[in-house]
């Protein structure tokens, strides 16, 4: 069973037949930071409530956070809601040398961290994949976070990307399987 919150308050519950969504979609993948589209009719009670770049919408299934986002746009007609993630951010224009996979990951996050809210703060969790010499010398040129993590790591040293959220921390782990 799904249920989606918009920071703690139910904008869709399968049981309630006033916390419902006119339409929905929702689409998830490997490497993919994943979108939620869905409409709220006029008369829902926290339509006013949903804020571009400072609400967070979760989306649990079973209980489980399966899905989390900030809206990057909210149409006023339709009250239509798009939320997309990591774009947040940006990277420096830097050059890094000689570092282990896992620092040069978390060199990336550090920098989107510290250009977002706390709400979109990542954690490096579980890196798998490896580097024949753990040692990368890469360049960065104000590309978006996910850009940069997918050109100059997935795209070169394969691997899946998986969010998960443990104990109110959110993980970004880097896989070689994807389990």
């Amino acid at each position: 069973m799904y249920r989606i919150t918009c920071d703690g308050a139910t904008l869709y519950d399968p049981d309630n037949p006033v916390l419902q969504i006119l339409s929905g979609t929702l689409k998830t993948g490997v490497n993919l930071a994943g979108t939620l589209t869905f409409v709220l009719s006029p008369t829902h009670p926290y339509r006013d409530r949903v804020q571009v770049r400072r609400s967070v919408v979760t989306v649990y299934r079973d209980e489980k956070i399966y899905f989390r986002g900030s809206p990057n746009s909210v149409a006023e007609d339709d009250n239509n809601l798009a939320t997309a993630r990591p774009n947040d951010s940006v990277q420096p224009f830097d050059e890094y040398h000689e570092l282990p996979l896992r620092t040069y990951l978390e060199t990336l996050i550090a920098n989107h961290n510290a250009a977002t809210d706390d709400f979109k703060h990542f954690t490096v969790g579980s890196v798998t994949v490896t580097d024949a010499n753990d040692s990368l010398y890469r360049h960065s040129n104000f590309e978006h976070t996910k850009d940069a993590i997918s050109d100059k790591l997935v795209s070169r040293l394969g691997g899946y990307l998986q969010v998960r959220w443990e104990n109110g921390v959110q993980y970004l782990d880097y896989l070689a399987d994807f389990g």
